[in-house]
């Protein structure tokens, strides 16, 4: 891990930093970068580079820490008309 520096995401002050994958981890990025918040340590933005060199960044604009969530949330319901293959 090394620092890469500062940034304000989303109106939050960051300190960046820069992952490196180790060869071998089977790992699905090469290099990640992370944007931690000053005040509450929170990530509020990643960004990851794969062996490909397709880059994606998710910035997290809204973040409520423990908030509830309904079970019904986790349950999969497989939409009306599709045919599902496989072992029940």
């Amino acid at each position: 891990m090394e620092a890469a520096g500062s940034d304000t995401v989303a109106g939050r002050r960051t300190r960046a930093f820069v992952l490196t994958a180790r060869a071998g981890q089977g790992l699905p990025f090469t290099r990640a970068k992370v944007w931690v918040d000053n005040d509450d340590r929170l990530i509020r933005q990643f960004e990851t580079t794969e062996a490909t060199g397709l880059s994606r960044r998710v910035k997290i604009l809204t973040l409520s820490a423990n908030a509830a969530v309904d079970s019904g949330a986790f349950v999969f319901r497989v939409p009306s008309g599709v045919r599902v293959v496989g072992p029940p």
